[in-house]
């Protein structure tokens, strides 16, 4: 765990502690994402709704995106194709959504979601299968971040 903390700290300005938002309508998995990122030294915000997830990404600035695929109302697919509408239309305000990096966690192999082609548009995805190991999930953040930031 301290060699994860320490290659985020790595990649943050001085005094800056980067955010991240979760999205998963489950409660233990969000809570479980919530004590990763947490022990990883990240500032995190979790909701439970799609709608949710959108609303704060179009106010406020997060350095990486964790997102429940399979969640109703407003699942994972309809999530990117409202962020692709957004930042493509108004890029000078929401280019910053293309260069966040995005996590699709799912219960579902990868090989079994129906990705977008909008997915394709965002600088960094990775994607991560439920359950996952503490281990497994903060590598791929400290991988992610730090491609974010190349």
């Amino acid at each position: 765990r301290l060699a994860a903390r320490t290659a985020v700290d790595g990649h943050r300005p001085q005094g800056h502690r980067q955010r991240a938002l979760v999205v998963d309508d489950d409660p233990a998995s969000a809570r479980a994402m919530l004590q990763v990122l947490s022990s990883l030294g990240l500032n995190v915000t979790v909701v439970f709704h799609g709608s949710d997830a959108v609303e704060h990404l179009r106010n406020e600035h997060f350095e990486l995106f964790i997102l429940d695929w399979c969640m109703p109302h407003l699942n994972g697919s309809e999530i990117v194709k409202s962020l692709y509408e957004l930042a493509s239309n108004n890029n000078q305000k929401y280019g910053r959504i293309v260069r966040m990096p995005i996590i699709v966690y799912s219960g579902l192999n990868e090989t079994d979601l129906e990705l977008p082609e909008e997915l394709n548009f965002f600088r960094c995805t990775d994607f991560l299968q439920k359950p996952s190991s503490f281990s497994e999930l903060a590598l791929l953040i400290v991988s992610s971040l730090s491609r974010a930031g190349d």
